[in-house]
């Protein structure tokens, strides 16, 4: 038996939509909360689709 091996083409793409203070931080600190939207494709097709909030 022989077996085929495929290529998958996956992709990730990350957009910010916002940034802003993070809620209850020092404001000696700086600490910024920065929304982010994903969405991951396979083979050009939307499998994803996610709003995440990230802290710096």
């Amino acid at each position: 038996m022989a077996f085929k091996s495929s290529l998958f083409v996956c992709d990730e793409e990350e957009r910010e939509l916002g940034r802003q203070q993070a809620p209850g931080s020092c404001p000696y600190c700086k600490v910024q909360a920065m929304d982010v939207e994903r969405q991951w494709n396979f083979c050009f097709l939307p499998i994803c689709f996610k709003i995440k909030r990230k802290y710096f």
